[in-house]
């Protein structure tokens, strides 16, 4: 699945840019996400390290983040296909409880960093023309591992798919402001011994310059 999401978009934006490089829309985006996972069968947001019980209890209440590069083509008058390339934190705070260790005591809280570089593939749907436009899109984050001080069990790559809501509103004749919110799911498992979805409220604000006005 990895490796045909970055081919697929890899031609797409090939074939798309040869045949008419000003129907595109270059910009910046940032994001603000709250993470979550689902609670276990104890009430616990968990995650295992092994095959037992072992793991961490953990809460998302760092800050996380997401900055990058987007950009747009345009497929139709209301239609828009997007990627680019991000840089994005999945912090937590964690505290390990180990029932197969020979100790006896609480272990520390501490932050679990979480580091990746991320490939969105995604469809923008937009309602309305004119200044104020109403949109809804859809798509894939490829993300791929720069870093987990849980290294030993997470995994180089995984997929979340996210379907979302924005505004984009036409700053000056070429220069587009689009804020929103995405809801993300993780469709492949982040750790090798935990089975646990991620799940992400993203708020983005992005700034684009749009190459040819429509």
């Amino acid at each position: 699945m990895k490796n045909f999401l970055i081919i697929a978009l890899i031609l797409i934006q090939t074939i798309a840019f040869g045949q008419n490089a000003q129907k595109w829309r270059l910009g910046i985006e940032t994001s603000i996400e709250n993470l979550s996972i689902p609670r276990n069968n104890y009430g616990q947001k968990y995650i295992r390290t092994d095959e037992s019980i072992n793991g961490y209890s953990v809460k998302f209440d760092q800050k996380n983040y997401s900055i990058g590069l987007r950009a747009k083509y345009s497929l139709k008058e209301k239609l828009d296909l997007s990627s680019g390339i991000s840089y994005s934190n999945k912090d937590f705070s964690g505290r390990y409880n180990c029932a197969t260790c020979d100790f006896i005591g609480i272990f520390p809280e501490t932050t679990i960093e979480q580091r990746f570089l991320t490939i969105p593939l995604s469809i923008e749907y937009l309602f309305l023309k004119g200044k104020f436009k109403p949109a809804l899109e859809g798509g894939f984050e490829n993300n791929f591992k720069l870093k987990n001080d849980i290294k030993k069990i997470s995994n180089n790559y995984f997929l979340e798919a996210y379907l979302g809501v924005s505004i984009n509103y036409a700053l000056m004749e070429k220069w587009i402001l689009n804020v929103g919110y995405n809801y993300q799911k993780s469709i492949s498992h982040l750790y090798k011994t935990d089975e646990s979805e991620l799940r992400t409220n993203s708020f983005f604000l992005r700034i684009s310059y749009l190459l040819k006005s429509r």
